[in-house]
């Protein structure tokens, strides 16, 4: 059985589209979510590093630039790959997912107290910026900070991961522990290779049972490669 799974703040709906797009072996404009695991390709050897990270780190980040995939990449990629590990000693106790928001010690303090059974509790942070973007008070913000980073004590019974948006990584530099506790534990999400792209197009529709022209799939690799979030 797998890992607990909950959530906290928003959460995100995969077709929200007419009917007639709902079997779309593509999510458009949607994240990929916990449940799209078998949809989401093209990132495996990216979804090993981080589960790496994870055995490794008690605390660590996948940062990107905006519409690069960081939250489908936890969602679908690693939330996945944690609850259906076998090991007892490497599956979590319990992940828990959530979004800082404008309150994010008040409004997740709850989430911060261990799973009772046997493994650490995974928190997975999605859009940790808001945590300076969205939080207008200083006390609250550190108070949220540093109960993610009781994480890095073992007797917390808690492991930390953080989606960051490239362009608030610097402020993670401004305190001190975090920038400590990330230093070895970073995966910078850069665009998608030519073959990862390839695969993010022809496998979701030859799950369906469609064939994508190999002329297409090469025009669409050429069109988006480069580009965060090309695909979209």
């Amino acid at each position: 059985m797998g890992a607990p799974l909950a959530h906290g703040g928003r959460r995100g709906r995969r077709h929200s589209g007419p009917d007639e797009e709902a079997d779309s072996p593509y999510p458009g404009l949607a994240r990929f979510d916990t449940a799209d695991r078998d949809h989401f390709h093209g990132r495996d050897d990216l979804i090993a590093e981080l589960a790496a990270h994870t055995r490794r780190t008690r605390v660590c980040a996948v940062v990107g630039a905006s519409g690069s995939g960081k939250s489908s990449l936890l969602r679908a990629g690693l939330i996945p790959e944690l609850s259906e590990r076998t090991d007892p000693v490497e599956r979590p106790a319990a992940i828990r997912v959530l979004t800082p928001g404008s309150h994010p010690a008040r409004t997740h303090e709850a989430l911060f107290t261990p799973h009772d059974g046997p493994g650490d509790t995974v928190l997975v942070v999605d859009q940790f910026e808001e945590v300076f973007a969205l939080c207008p008070d200083p006390a609250e913000r550190e108070l949220f900070l540093g109960r993610l980073l009781t994480a890095l004590d073992p007797a917390s019974r808690l492991r930390v991961v953080l989606a960051v948006r490239a362009d608030f990584y610097g402020r993670c530099a401004d305190h001190a522990e975090l920038a400590h506790g990330l230093r070895d534990s970073t995966l910078l999400l850069g665009p998608m290779t030519g073959r990862q792209l390839r695969e993010a197009v022809v496998r979701p529709a030859a799950a369906h049972r469609l064939v994508v022209e190999r002329a297409l799939s090469a025009r669409i690799v050429a069109d988006v490669a480069g580009e965060p979030g090309g695909l979209r």
